[in-house]
């Protein structure tokens, strides 16, 4: 619950969800975002409520999350692959830890199965398929992919301009680094 909670806040103040200015809100006395806690709190409870349903819904909650868990982590292996793949220059971001020439092959082999994981996690578990036993995991993220582009289309992409973080006591909102000798910086700033 803390990190959904933590989730809802953040989105909310970067005005990134429906009804922000009431999820951001701080209690002045605790300095915590109450109703950001209470609103996870409530959808917890109603997710954790399906499982005395019915076992089918409940494991498509569980699919849903592992899902989107897969699809986070499958999002920036395409980007890398993509990006070594099409770029004419080198693309190559050092770090403490590299794989070096085999990291276009592990990225690959990530990705492919990541990709495989996903699709499964939309077929159904037994033979014959009824109603019990249905996967309904693409029928949720089917209605979740719905509202996320009707709530971007119709406020969305007005007031969310992308996380808001504080540097040297200024407030950013984009950051560009440009690495090597006699590197630059680009900051948007925002009045604090």
């Amino acid at each position: 619950m803390a990190e959904g909670s933590r989730a809802v806040y953040a989105f909310a103040r970067d005005q990134g969800l429906p009804f922000s200015n009431v999820w951001s809100t701080v209690e002045k006395k605790r300095q915590v975002p109450i109703y950001a806690i209470l609103f996870t709190s409530v959808v917890q409870l109603a997710f954790n409520s399906i499982y005395l349903g019915t076992v089918a819904g409940f494991l498509t909650i569980i699919s849903i999350a592992t899902e989107g868990f897969y699809v986070s982590y499958a999002i920036p292996l395409f980007a890398r692959l993509l990006s070594r793949l099409t770029s004419s220059k080198d693309v190559s971001l050092p770090g403490p830890y590299s794989l070096g020439k085999f990291g276009l092959l592990l990225n690959l082999v990530g990705f492919l199965y990541l990709t495989f994981a996903v699709i499964t996690f939309n077929l159904p578990t037994a033979n014959p398929v009824d109603s019990e036993n249905m996967n309904y995991t693409s029928a949720a993220v089917g209605v979740i992919m719905v509202i996320a582009a009707v709530t971007w289309l119709t406020t969305g992409y007005k007031h969310f301009t992308g996380p808001q973080v504080e540097l040297e006591g200024r407030v950013v909102d984009a950051v560009e680094v440009v690495a090597g000798p006699g590197a630059s910086e680009k900051i948007g700033e925002k009045a604090a």
